[in-house]
């Protein structure tokens, strides 16, 4: 897990356009120094932070990491 103030835009970022919708305030394609790849920022809305399960949403993303074939 990472800090919101570690995160900077993608070298790339002003190649893509990112649209927020559904829970997503804003959508940002940023990196992280000292890892590799890129990442996908969600900043969600109002009403679905003060709802927010972040056990539930750390589960995914351990879950994703676990997936097997993950080369990075």
């Amino acid at each position: 897990m990472v800090e919101e103030a570690d995160l900077t835009p993608a070298a790339d970022a002003g190649g893509y356009h990112l649209r927020p919708g559904g829970q997503a305030r804003s959508l940002e394609l940023c990196e992280v120094g000292g890892l590799p790849g890129r990442f996908l920022f969600k900043r969600y809305d109002e009403e679905t932070l003060a709802g927010l399960d972040e056990e539930a949403l750390l589960a995914m993303v351990r879950w994703r990491r676990e997936l097997p074939g993950r080369t990075g």
